[in-house]
């Protein structure tokens, strides 16, 4: 980097180069310098220009951009996909503190790709947590946030929420089979067992009835 050189694998002589090199992070190297815990030398190499970017729950404004560009990401390929997120949606995720920053947004928005296709995402159709937060709200006890929960059986939970996704993504994908995998990121024989294993094909053939007889006959895959 100081030299502005690199030598090829192989090559008799250093070639020239002209780059710059950008580097993140989130931990406080003036105070990692001190402690011993990163390179002096290093990080005065790097730390040329630095930009402090505050986390996604400082910069609201910046959010309803992020979620467009998300929303293009994986509609990418796509026929049918989310259209945007309607007004009282993205308020609601400008209100809400984003621990895990625009890691957080872009799984949501993900989520929502899957399972709220060929429509505008209405508040409502968020997770519970993202609804209707204020910064002022205190979490809930433990006591009172599972009494309205009922079984809190982990597997269960989990198996339900898988099923729901694989019908979801077949529902978008008017039951193709195989752009149905591409959407859960999955091979399509694993999709194809999990279908058999969970006993969905009868829910899978009436679902592609109802949507044969309000928006044409599909073809699964």
């Amino acid at each position: 980097m100081q030299e502005q050189e690199i030598e090829p694998v192989g090559a008799a002589s250093p070639m020239s180069v002209n780059v710059r090199g950008i580097a993140a992070t989130h931990t406080n190297l003036d105070q990692a310098v001190q402690e011993g815990r990163f390179r002096q030398d290093l990080y005065y190499r790097l730390s040329v220009v630095p930009l402090t970017i505050p986390p996604l729950r400082e910069r609201p404004e910046d959010i309803p951009a992020l979620v467009n560009t998300f929303i293009m990401m994986y509609n990418r390929g796509v026929k049918f996909g989310v259209q945007r997120f309607s007004a009282q949606a993205m308020q609601a995720l400008q209100t809400y503190p984003w621990p895990g920053n625009v890691r957080e947004l872009e799984n949501l928005v993900q989520r929502m790709c899957i399972l709220h296709c060929e429509h505008t995402v209405q508040s409502g159709d968020l997770p519970p947590k993202y609804r209707g937060f204020r910064r002022s709200d205190q979490p809930p006890s433990i006591t009172s946030s599972t009494q309205n929960m009922g079984s809190l059986d982990f597997y269960s939970r989990m198996s339900e929420l898988e099923d729901q996704l694989i019908l979801h993504a077949l529902r978008r994908s008017r039951g193709n089979k195989k752009m149905a995998a591409q959407i859960l990121n999955m091979k399509r024989t694993t999709l194809l067992e999990k279908i058999k294993k969970k006993k969905l094909g009868p829910v899978l053939e009436e679902m592609l009835k109802k949507n044969a007889s309000t928006q044409g006959n599909c073809q699964p895959g």
